[in-house]
């Protein structure tokens, strides 16, 4: 069972924050910012193409790490996953900070929405949520 999307492919999410953060250190107005990584246990793999959840991450980095710049604030990285869903969080400050992420336009939203994410920003977090690889190919089947 394949997706519709034909440049889809398995990913280990991991692999594809260590790119994200390359990437960061070539912008020259956040790369000082510190961004730590919170542990995390296994996380489901997800199905999609490796640019556009590269460009997704890479965006909402930025957002974090903006609203970071203004409060002096530290970026924290964390990843989840169940069975159905797997959600990246950037969160700003600790305490989280009381302002939202502000979007750099709806980009990031586009691009998400061709592998099944979403975005939501709320106060102190830019996060994306999309489906595992399980979700993907149980739903596939389902799919005529």
């Amino acid at each position: 069972t394949r997706d519709s999307s034909a440049g889809a492919e398995p990913l280990i999410l991991d692999d594809v924050l260590a790119d994200v953060f390359v990437v960061h250190r070539f912008l020259h107005d956040v790369r000082d910012l510190q961004v730590t990584i919170v542990p995390m246990r296994f996380v489901e793999p997800v199905r999609c193409e490796r640019w556009a959840l590269l460009h997704v991450l890479t965006v909402l980095l930025a957002e974090a790490k903006r609203l970071a710049k203004n409060d002096a604030a530290v970026v924290r990285t964390a990843v989840e996953s169940d069975e159905q869903t797997v959600r990246v969080q950037f969160q700003v400050g600790a305490p989280m900070l009381a302002e939202t992420p502000a979007a750099l336009g709806v980009y990031a939203e586009s691009v998400a929405a061709t592998f099944g994410g979403k975005i939501t920003r709320r106060p102190g977090v830019a996060e994306l949520r999309m489906p595992t690889l399980k979700a993907r190919r149980a739903s596939a089947r389902r799919s005529p």
